[in-house]
């Protein structure tokens, strides 16, 4: 005769959260398993920190260079400094950046999770699929923002700071 022995359930002791806040949970995990592969994430984020060093640098070096003419309004031509078009010249690398991020992080969204089991786990548990939505798209989201939104902001904060009187940086602002 066998004998089923007591394998040492314990009942669950910690803090109980709001079931408003477990899309927060897939978040984080979608956050770490984004970050855990460097050429997931730390690849394109390497590319973007690459392109706001160099965007950075011409903007530092040629603060006063004048560019090229280009035609505006009624006909008249307006001088560009580089410092100015570095700006949104450098927009494309960043989206291309984001774009090898999507590629390598955004395919593997639920792919990854049905593998390593966690779909199963998430969805045996009480989660909706509503919150485990949520939470992969806010987790994918934060990580594609690091790189589309954070670094041209950084740069654009760069060419505010470059700027020689109160005028200037108020006149650029606007």
């Amino acid at each position: 005769m066998s004998v089923i022995h007591d394998l040492g359930y314990k009942r669950y002791i910690g803090t109980r959260r709001s079931v408003a806040t477990r899309w927060m949970v897939i978040m984080r995990h979608q956050i770490a398993t984004g970050r855990k592969k460097w050429w997931r994430y730390w690849l394109p984020l390497g590319m973007a920190v690459i392109t706001l060093c160099i965007a950075g640098g011409l903007m530092y070096f040629s603060t006063n260079t004048i560019v090229k003419s280009i035609g505006g309004a009624n006909g008249s031509n307006l001088m560009v400094k580089m410092a100015d078009a570095v700006v949104p010249l450098s927009f494309k690398f960043f989206c291309a950046a984001g774009f090898i991020l999507s590629l390598t992080l955004g395919s593997t969204v639920i792919a990854s999770d049905t593998q390593s089991g966690a779909f199963t786990f998430y969805f045996v548990r009480s989660i909706r699929p509503r919150d485990y939505m949520i939470g992969k798209l806010a987790g994918y989201g934060f990580l594609v923002a690091t790189i589309v939104l954070v670094c041209p902001l950084v740069l654009v904060g760069l060419r505010l700071g470059l700027c020689q009187s109160t005028d200037e940086l108020v006149s650029r602002s606007t």
